[in-house]
């Protein structure tokens, strides 16, 4: 499942640091099924950068999507980023 949120005026530390509270809260949750507690986790991918008329919105979803594969491959649970990239490498 993904999930998009953008967050326009906010430096790329600013992103960063809403991405690992929302990272944190989800992995906080404690869920009970069937008498059982479910542990959930979150790995998410940010992607910043300052827009000029090479960036575009399909750039800026393709770094974010980028990071967020960085961050599944690192072992999940966690928060990767990818900033300032006028291309993908």
């Amino acid at each position: 499942m993904g999930l998009v949120i953008i967050l326009p005026d906010n430096e790329h530390q600013g992103a960063m640091n809403i991405a690992e509270r929302i990272r944190y809260e989800i992995e906080s949750l404690k869920i009970i099924f069937s008498d059982q507690t479910i542990n959930v986790t979150a790995s998410l991918g940010v992607a910043s950068f300052i827009p000029d008329s090479n960036k575009t919105t399909d750039l800026l979803i393709e770094l974010a999507d980028k990071a967020l594969n960085q961050a599944k491959n690192e072992g999940r649970n966690c928060t990767c980023s990818i900033i300032n990239t006028a291309s993908i490498v």
